[in-house]
């Protein structure tokens, strides 16, 4: 049987229900892992903008709640302080950023 992808000769893997040989197979899986990499990558993104919004006291309910533009997604968590686990200090009760250990505030 041959590779549906390439048409080599000796096609014996099944990836995705596709008949593929090996090498087809291999990159196949490897796309997938890079996928579920970035997949995962993406839900800790958006779990740490929810979680300073929340901190910040601005998390809202979305007029589109089921559809994430995410470039602005990207953009908000490039403008995010860096801040230590913690996450935040107290200051006349408001609620600021705290800046990494070993850096002087304002740099």
């Amino acid at each position: 049987m041959n590779c549906i992808n390439c048409n080599k000769e000796g096609a014996n893997e099944v990836v995705l229900g596709v008949v593929v040989c090996a090498d087809c197979a291999d990159i196949a899986k490897r796309a997938l892992e890079r996928a579920q990499r970035d997949a995962d990558a993406l839900v800790k993104m958006h779990a740490e903008a929810i979680r300073i919004a929340m901190i910040e006291s601005r998390l809202r309910p979305e007029i589109n709640s089921g559809r994430t533009d995410m470039p602005q997604v990207l953009r908000e968590i490039t403008k995010l302080p860096r801040t230590e686990p913690s996450g935040r200090k107290e200051d006349n009760g408001r609620k600021t950023a705290v800046p990494p250990r070993g850096r002087p505030p304002g740099r």
